[in-house]
């Protein structure tokens, strides 16, 4: 037997809408507080379903003529359609960097019960 906790399925009349789509937004930020600051607001205020944050990347990039290389934390932020616009002007407006990284990608596919949790939560 496995060890998961058994938890209850979701209600069936929460139906998920079939026209609706989720976005993953991607972003990085520089230090955890950031992750966790940036996550609640973007939760709280701005339409996220999800924000998974990935620690200890580095990336290296171009800037002001020079080659960067700098430890970051990766955000994967779970929006439905209705939300992404909303949310992404939130994010440009409050994102800690001048000129952030915000990559938006189209899931094809995604589990019913987990569109059905995104899209009744928001």
């Amino acid at each position: 037997m496995n060890s998961y906790k058994q938890l209850p399925l979701l209600p069936t009349r929460m139906k998920a809408n079939t026209k609706e789509k989720l976005y993953i937004v991607i972003t990085t930020v520089s230090s955890q507080k950031e992750a966790e600051d940036l996550s609640n607001y973007l939760l709280e205020n701005a339409g996220a379903a999800c924000v998974s944050q990935i620690p200890q990347i580095t990336s290296s990039y171009h800037w002001k003529g020079k080659i960067e290389n700098c430890e970051e934390l990766i955000l994967l932020i779970k929006v439905i359609e209705t939300n992404k616009s909303g949310l992404i002007q939130k994010l440009e407006a409050n994102h800690p960097y001048k000129i952030p990284e915000i990559i938006v990608l189209e899931s094809h596919s995604v589990n019913d019960a987990y569109l059905r949790w995104a899209t009744s939560i928001v």
